[in-house]
Parts: structure tokens; sequence; C-alpha cells
């Protein structure tokens, strides 16, 4: 009988206990030409708790561009890609474990990706040699979108080495080593460059 009531006082309490085994990492991103269409996150990679928004994602090509240019979901998420030029388009990637090739289609058609692998996926259009944007896959729900004024967040975080990064499609990733320890909020700041890529795509917005 105590038996029984050590264990269920035991299942009770676990949840709390386990809530107060995590930490947290906050601190400021600055972002140089920072764009309203282009997010820019922290994130954990690795493993960790599995990320249940973020599943769906649309990205038009309109004006002979992606719109957006920079896209985050989560893993198993799907996006789809409307056509919303009165030309042809096509879409296609050739990233390592997320390659895809749409064909090519017409104004008003769109068609769907489903992103099952964690990483960044390349995306461009082989009709229309200067179209290109970026997904990042998120690999789980330890991540933060950057406010306008650079702060962000993540909460939650199970303690010990981790690997952050600060990612937008725009910039060049900043990635670094940290231990997270319990019931501490670990300060991660950074600077975000533009990547050369960006610029020979187009330049400053």
């Amino acid at each position: 009988m105590i038996a029984t009531f050590i264990a269920l006082v035991f299942a009770l309490l676990s949840p709390a206990l386990a809530q107060e085994k995590a930490g947290s990492i906050k601190g400021t991103i600055a972002v140089k030409a920072r764009r309203a269409n282009s997010p820019v996150v922290v994130y954990i990679d690795g493993d960790g708790p599995a990320l249940e928004s973020l599943m769906t994602g649309e990205v038009a090509q309109k004006n002979a561009r992606f719109k957006p240019q920079g896209l985050v979901v989560a893993t198993g998420a799907e996006v789809s890609f409307p056509n919303e030029d009165k030309f042809f388009h096509n879409v296609y990637s050739l990233a390592p474990g997320a390659s895809f090739d749409l064909g090519h289609y017409a104004s008003g058609h769109s068609e769907t990706v489903i992103f099952n692998e964690p990483g960044v996926v390349d995306v461009a259009c082989n009709i229309h040699a200067d179209m290109s944007m970026k997904i990042l896959v998120l690999p789980n729900a330890w991540y933060a979108e950057v406010a306008e004024d650079g702060s962000f967040e993540i909460t939650g975080v199970t303690p010990g080495p981790h690997r952050v990064v600060a990612w937008s499609a725009d910039h060049t990733p900043v990635i670094r080593n940290v231990t997270v320890v319990d019931n501490e909020a670990l300060e991660f700041s950074a600077r975000l460059k533009v990547s050369l890529e960006y610029i020979n795509r187009g330049g400053y917005p």
C-alpha cells in the first residue's frame, strides 16, 4: 500500500521535476539589412522535442521572384509553390536529403513538397536563373524568431551541451557550441552579416 502511494506521488511530481530540469537561451541578434519578408531565427541543432506548429508554408512565384525568399518550417511540413505569374515556372532543389524537381507548370497551378529532413534547403527555378530562396527545416521545437529589436528567447531547453544557430536566408549563419544549465538563462548574442550569395542575387533591399 505504501509502495503504491509513493509511486503515485512520484508520478504526480515527475512532470514538475522535469520542468525544473530546464534552462533557457536568450540574447540579441544584430542583423544588417534585414528584410521584412525574410525571418531571422535562433534554433538549437540536433535532437529535441518535436515541433507541432509550422507544419505548412507557401512560397509564391510572382514577378519572377520567390516570395518570401526565406521560410521557416517544421520537419514534416508541407510547402506549396503556387505560380502567380502569367508565364511558366519551375521549382527544384539539389539539397542533400531534400532534392526535388516539380517540373514546369503554368500560371494558376500549384505544387507541394513535404520536407522530412531538417536542414537548409536551397530552392531555385531552372527557367529563371536569378530566382532563388531558402527554406530552413527546423529539427526540433527549440527555436525563437528574432524580434524587430533583435531580442529572442528559447525556453524549456534540456541542460547540457547544445549547438546554437542564428539564421537568416540573407545572411551567413552564426554557429556556436554552448552549455545550458538548470534554471539559468544563457546569454547568446551575435551579429549576422549579409552573405555574398545575397549580394550576388540582388543586393540590399
